[in-house]
């Protein structure tokens, strides 16, 4: 008897149809972009941190029962985080859609861009009050400068998104800018950002 189940990309956030993949290649595409943000210099940083030659940027430091804990040498956790960016993950981006545990490793490679940047250069994230995040989440369907967009979806989602982000979500019909007359910008509401990164 024929198999009619159709497979679908196995991360929740998506669930289209994906024929001879585990992911869709969008996914992998999104999960090699988190990897190219890094500059030299940032992953020169990391690396330092992971020999204890620089502090992590961390706000918290370690501790056990309220005690400091003497730090090795080697921070191994930060050195293996290093190799996974540098080296490791991006061995596995050309087959990442087709491996079995795609998903898992979609969410590994976010995650752990996410830890090195903290590691590298802190949360840059600003701190609002309840009343402001209330606030923004009324914004979310406002059009806004590309600008204006970037630090609102950092600052409040924790997205890091690029004015490149946006042409090529346009370019490829994911987004639709508004245009103002008179206005020279283009604006862009959240919300269909938000559809587009997810």
């Amino acid at each position: 008897m024929q198999n009619t189940e159709q497979h679908l990309c196995e991360l929740d956030h998506c669930g289209k149809p994906q024929e001879h993949v585990t992911i869709c290649h969008q996914h992998v595409e999104e999960a090699e972009t988190e990897l190219r943000q890094f500059s030299i210099e940032e992953l020169l940083r990391l690396y330092a941190i992971a020999r204890g030659e620089e502090r992590t940027a961390e706000k918290v430091a370690r501790k056990t029962m309220g005690q400091a804990v003497s730090e090795d040498v080697l921070d191994l956790a930060t050195f293996d985080l290093a190799q996974n960016i540098t080296h490791h993950w991006p061995n596995l981006l050309p087959h990442m859609a087709t491996h079995p545990d795609a998903a898992k490793l979609y969410w590994k490679i976010l995650g752990g861009c996410n830890l090195a940047q903290t590691k590298i250069n802190g949360d840059q994230r600003k701190q609002y009050s309840e009343q402001e995040y209330e606030d923004a989440k009324k914004k979310v369907r406002y059009p806004m400068p590309a600008e204006e967009l970037i630090d609102y979806m950092h600052d409040f989602f924790g997205i890091r998104i690029t004015k490149t982000d946006l042409w090529n979500w346009k370019s490829r019909k994911k987004i639709d800018s508004i245009k103002v007359p008179g206005e020279k910008k283009h604006l862009y509401t959240p919300k269909q950002v938000l559809e587009a990164y997810s």
